[in-house]
């Protein structure tokens, strides 16, 4: 045969081939069976492996090691295929394996080599070009800001689009962010991940701003002008009702939830001034009209003290009861209950509805040193800080959420909020690297 076929750590290092141009002796090559789907799941590979002259025992030795590191998954293990001389290289990760051995003697051996892996193979490490209006189809750094108004460049979205996505079936990917003020360090990140949510007449407005909203029937609502605000000002909102408090009210466009089509969204409320009480428990409403009965409802959920970011349970938008559209223009309300005596303020600088589709949060165990890039990776399924300059890593942060994965041959945008060591400031920014394994099944 004329493939290529060797086994290596997640890095490509540790080498150990088993056809092609990398053998050495005692291997003399190998044989390799049609792969055979064992499930869903699941590819089973078979090579028949011949081996000469000295060195038998530890060759055997070594490979033994590898399909324990497969078996475990504590030191990933991957065989790489290579179809003719000059063409990609791919790898699939080894999921278990066995090793019989064949009629011989110490000096003369035949292996049979049983290696399981997923039915995919993915490529080499690519740069994804990503695009927003502060630039198109970069891959050295797209710069988003940690909130969304009609400031030119004030986005916290990136833009992929599917001409630029490689692959044929969905892959995890690194994201690598780097903030760009001097000293900041990255503390909680929310990532959220959507596919086709922009065509030609536009995109989803994914942004709310505070002071957009109505008062709801317990709250009084003045807005309040601060330069540092997502557009210029937020919404102050009190109430002294005891028991459940209708706060406010925004309105969804019948166009945005044409984008959504039912997909569950988790609203961000993004606080200009992080609540300093405890006892607040704030819950989210879709209804027809201001105070209507709820088409739908979110889980209760605790307000965070201290932080600007207030993460809610995902609803669908619009409520899947309304079937297939075309949909109505909806209202998002907020409600709480409070236990603190009256009266109680909550000042909204802005909502951001972030796509559940891929979701992933970022928690601080002491945030990013400054200067550090912070490398939420899919690739290796941990978040970590990594030094630019040296490639050094820190645990900083763990994870909550599953991995997204981009999904070819769809269009996708990625949001992005963050809190700093000064909260959730807006003014704040990151540039923002894409990197993908591409993945496909018909490659060997």
């Amino acid at each position: 045969m004329t493939e290529s076929l060797y086994l290596s750590d997640a890095q490509g290092l540790s080498v150990l081939w088993l056809h092609g141009s990398g053998v050495q002796p005692p291997l003399v090559g190998a044989v390799r069976a049609s792969p055979r789907r064992l499930d869903a799941e699941t590819v089973e590979e078979t090579l028949t492996i011949a081996l000469e002259g000295s060195g038998i025992t530890a060759w055997l030795e070594t490979l033994e090691a590898r399909l324990a590191d497969g078996r475990d998954g504590i030191t990933p293990c991957y065989l790489h295929l290579q179809t003719v001389p000059g063409a990609p290289t791919w790898r699939s990760p080894l999921r278990g394996g066995e090793l019989t051995l064949l009629e011989g003697d110490p000096t003369s051996r035949g292996v049979r080599l049983t290696l399981r892996r997923p039915p995919w193979w993915e490529g080499s490490l690519q740069a994804l070009p990503l695009s927003n209006p502060n630039g198109s189809r970069l891959t050295g750094g797209l710069t988003l800001s940690n909130h969304q108004d009609d400031h030119t460049g004030h986005v916290n979205y990136a833009g992929l689009a599917a001409a630029d996505l490689p692959g044929s079936l969905p892959a995890p990917f690194q994201a690598v962010l780097r903030a760009v003020g001097a000293g900041e360090c990255l503390h909680t990140v929310l990532l959220g991940l959507g596919s086709d949510l922009e065509d030609a007449d536009g995109a989803l407005r994914h942004a709310l701003e505070g002071e957009a909203a109505q008062a709801g029937a317990h709250a009084a609502l003045s807005v309040i002008t601060a330069g540092t605000a997502s557009g210029g000002a937020f919404a102050r909102l009190t109430w002294s009702t005891p028991f459940w408090a209708h706060l406010a009210t925004w309105t969804l466009p019948a166009a945005d939830l044409g984008y959504l089509r039912g997909r569950r969204v988790h609203p961000v409320l993004v606080l200009a001034t992080p609540p300093a009480f405890s006892g607040l428990t704030l819950a989210w409403r879709v209804t027809t009209a201001p105070g209507a009965a709820p088409l739908a409802q979110s889980a209760l959920f605790p307000a965070q003290v201290g932080h600007g970011l207030q993460v809610g349970p995902a609803l669908h938008l619009p409520p899947l009861a309304l079937g297939g559209g075309p949909y109505p223009a909806l209202c998002l309300e907020l409600w709480a209950e409070s236990t603190p005596a009256a009266p109680c303020t909550l000042d909204v600088d802005a909502v951001h509805l972030l796509p559940a589709e891929g979701w992933l949060c970022a928690y601080p165990l002491g945030g990013t040193p400054a200067g550090w890039d912070l490398v939420l990776d899919g690739l290796e399924g941990r978040v970590y800080s990594r030094e630019p300059a040296t490639g050094a890593r820190a645990l900083t942060h763990v994870v909550g959420g599953e991995w997204p994965h981009l999904r070819p041959p769809h269009a996708h945008r990625l949001y992005l909020l963050w809190e700093t060591q000064a909260g959730a400031a807006p003014p704040a920014q990151v540039t923002l690297r894409l990197f993908l394994r591409p993945r496909g099944e018909g490659v060997g």
